[in-house]
């Protein structure tokens, strides 16, 4: 049945000593009604005590009146009837003056009139002859806006033309208890919102809530999802993050619960910065899933309820046309046939309209946009959607880039918080939710790398923990082989018959080495590419690598181009627009080409060291640095960099020895030299912004995420009993060195 239908099942004719009238269901057993119909024969201001007889679907019940508002405004009760398994209408009051309505209700006792009707000024009265000789016995009839797809309001106690409607917002302040009731219901059982052919705003907001929540739900990579059915979000909770103070003096440190309430209540704009695979993409989930449970009913509770669209920065990009249009493309690339092919035209116009409701525009990958003209074109959208009249006054918008890209953007419109590595205490929080029953063999079986700081990042972490899960009980200290193994992982996947049989076992058993291929060639592009470039790419890739002819290595290349699209861990499309679920694995398929550079010797260690402060490069060429056989070139890598002068040189060794690398004890005490000493420069600053600058980390902070090793500890315990360093100083250096210990 249609939705008109089904609300015809939830309307039901009521009778009393009084008259007869018309009532709807709005969860079980629950009856809004007109009180004139159900007042007692003696005192119009009062309610019937006896039973009131209510006729639905053949049956007659009886009821009782379980709340009462006497006419003649807002002349309405409430009917409860020991009955269930019968249709329930939604209620969502937005109206506008061309909303196309219907209303259906028992005039007579023969049975339902329906009507269909132009939109009705509901602070004043419907058009004249809406329900014609029928009106005497409508009262009560709920009116469905066919735009929005709710009940919006109920007809009122007037024959005569031109008669009004009491808007059902009125019922949560009149009848407190009976919407929470109403709403706990249609959230568990969706049947309204199941009907077919429905698209008005109300299904189209739920759709897309739900499919928001089932992308949250996912593990941070859907193919290591682990088998307690932990996800991203369960990974999320233990996070904090540093961010500047209203003054712009001193640091301050939130935990992710604490963003979604200053949603609720800041104007500004909010950025999130961290490294690849510091989480940026995860937390934005979090907030997602946080906000798609709060805002289930669409507003109107209260305190305003948040309402996430969250899209990918590149879908933004080179796209024309309208901001509401440009924004709405890119919820439907995003989401695809589960919730973005249900979008009406003016989905963003109803729900800024929508009472207690605020959307949250949350764009990932701000940084991921390296083309300059692409950039400009999602900064510029980012602007128009800050000051579009429409939309922006009930809009906050959460973004997230690397803390370079943060320079683009004016910081007085943003609060930019620094997400801050998981230490010690986060990590068994995240594994006793991710292992249950096998947490603290986990952290006893992995002690080292937690205090090292590998297993810092959740991307990391979760590899960890899936790989734990999985059988591989002690894990290598080198993040490069937890990323191989995952590689190793998905082989095993994409070894499954079905998908050899749809692609061909030339695609499945170069897949490693052609997205390798990809990622060394998009790193040397460094900008975004496109589906035509990736089958040309991989075209070359066979007519170079497997010395296939062209004509066979194009189709070879049609076939993957769909193998990457639909099947492919590690490369997803926007679009016709390529890019990398994550860039920890474009950073290491690169560097895994890298150390295979056409197998020239000395090849990957020149790649490396033309490529190490290239902002571009990621952390591919310190990945690349770890996977090098030959200790003595890793050390001549390193002793250059850290004598190279250039800002960026203390970052790279520090990922150098996060990832791994095996570097002597003198150079490891000449770094930690180097950033004590810069410490001490950094007293008067540390503090008063995230970093000295966008290409590089407080040296002090650097300084504390090497606690692990004994130089850098003997570091922090001098500062934390250094008199002359900055409090904030001693206390984040006790802290580290008791984390350690």
């Amino acid at each position: 049945m249609d939705l008109q239908d089904y609300l015809v099942g939830c309307t039901v004719r009521i009778e009393t000593r009084t008259g007869s009238g018309t009532g709807f269901f709005i969860a079980p057993g629950l009856i809004i009604a007109p009180a004139h119909v159900v007042e007692s024969p003696n005192g119009g201001e009062y309610p019937w005590l006896g039973d009131v007889t209510v006729h639905h679907a053949g049956r007659e019940l009886a009821a009782r009146i379980i709340r009462y508002a006497a006419g003649p405004t807002p002349d309405l009760a409430v009917l409860r009837a020991d009955v269930g398994g019968h249709a329930s209408a939604y209620l969502y009051a937005p109206v506008r003056s061309d909303d196309p309505l219907f209303a259906c209700g028992y005039a007579t006792k023969d049975g339902i009139v329906r009507r269909f009707f132009p939109g009705a000024d509901l602070e004043g009265a419907f058009p004249e002859s809406t329900f014609g000789a029928d009106s005497n016995s409508m009262a009560g009839a709920p009116i469905l806006n066919l735009r929005t797809g709710g009940v919006c309001a109920i007809v009122g106690n007037d024959p005569r033309p031109g008669a009004g409607a009491t808007s059902v917002h009125i019922i949560e302040s009149l009848f407190p208890g009976i919407r929470d009731v109403h709403d706990a219901h249609h959230t568990e059982r969706p049947d309204w919102f199941e009907t077919p052919s429905s698209t008005g705003t109300v299904f189209a907001a739920r759709a897309h809530l739900l499919a928001v929540r089932r992308a949250c739900q996912e593990p941070i990579q859907p193919l290591v999802a682990p088998r307690s059915r932990a996800g991203a979000v369960d990974l999320m909770v233990p996070m904090r993050f540093k961010m500047r103070t209203e003054d712009g003096v001193g640091r301050k440190l939130v935990e992710s619960r604490d963003l979604v309430a200053r949603c609720e209540s800041d104007d500004r704009g909010m950025m999130i910065v961290g490294p690849s695979g510091s989480g940026r993409s995860s937390i934005l989930r979090y907030l997602g899933h946080s906000m798609a449970l709060g805002s289930p009913h669409l507003g109107g509770r209260g305190r305003d309820s948040l309402f996430p669209i969250m899209i990918r920065a590149n879908q933004l990009a080179s796209r024309e046309g309208g901001i509401e249009n440009q924004i709405l493309d890119a919820i439907r690339t995003n989401h695809g046939p589960t919730a973005g092919a249900q979008l009406p035209p003016a989905f963003l116009g109803d729900l800024v309209e929508t009472p207690g409701l605020r959307l949250v525009i949350m764009i990932d990958g701000v940084d991921e946009i390296q083309n300059s003209r692409d950039l400009a074109d999602v900064v510029d959208v980012i602007g128009r959607i800050r000051n579009e009249t429409a939309i922006g006054r009930r809009t906050r918008l959460v973004m997230t880039s690397k803390p370079a890209t943060v320079e683009h953007f004016r910081y007085s419109d943003f609060d930019v918080f620094e997400i801050q590595p998981l230490d010690a205490d986060a990590v068994r929080v995240a594994a006793e939710r991710w292992l249950p029953d096998d947490f603290d063999a986990f952290l006893r079986d992995n002690g080292a790398p937690v205090r090292s700081g590998l297993l810092s990042s959740p991307l990391a972490l979760s590899i960890a923990l899936t790989l734990y899960e999985r059988g591989e009980r002690r894990l290598s200290r080198r993040l490069v082989d937890l990323y191989r193994e995952l590689v190793e992982t998905a082989r095993d996947l994409w070894s499954a018959e079905r998908v050899r049989d749809a692609y061909g076992a030339e695609i499945v058993d170069h897949a490693v080495d052609i997205l390798g291929f990809l990622a060394l060639e998009l790193l040397r592009s460094a900008t975004v590419q496109d589906r035509t470039w990736m089958r040309q790419t991989a075209a070359r890739y066979f007519i170079q690598d497997l010395k296939a002819g062209p004509a066979p290595a194009a189709d070879l290349a049609d076939r993957f181009v769909e193998f990457a699209s639909k099947e492919s861990f590690f490369l997803k499309t926007a679009g016709n627009r390529l890019y990398w679920t994550h860039n920890s694995f474009k950073d290491y398929f690169a560097a895994l080409r890298l150390t295979r550079a056409e197998h020239e010797a000395g090849n990957a260690v020149k790649a490396i060291r033309s490529r190490w402060f290239d902002a571009h490069r990621g952390n591919a060429p310190a990945f690349a640095a770890a996977m090098l056989e030959d200790e003595t070139e890793q050390v001549r890598i390193a002793r250059e960099i850290l004598s190279s002068g250039r800002e960026e040189r203390r970052d790279f060794l520090r990922n150098l020895i996060i990832d791994g690398a095996r570097l002597p004890g003198d150079l490891i005490q000449d770094l930690t030299d180097e950033l004590l000493t810069a410490a001490k420069g950094e007293c008067s600053d540390y503090g008063s912004a995230l970093r000295p600058s966008s290409r590089a980390s407080f040296a002090f902070d650097l300084l504390v995420s090497l606690a692990h090793l004994p130089s850098a500890g003997k570091a922090l315990e001098t500062i934390a009993a250094g008199e002359d360093w900055p409090s904030l100083m001693r206390e984040q250096a006790r802290v580290a060195c008791a984390a350690v210990s």
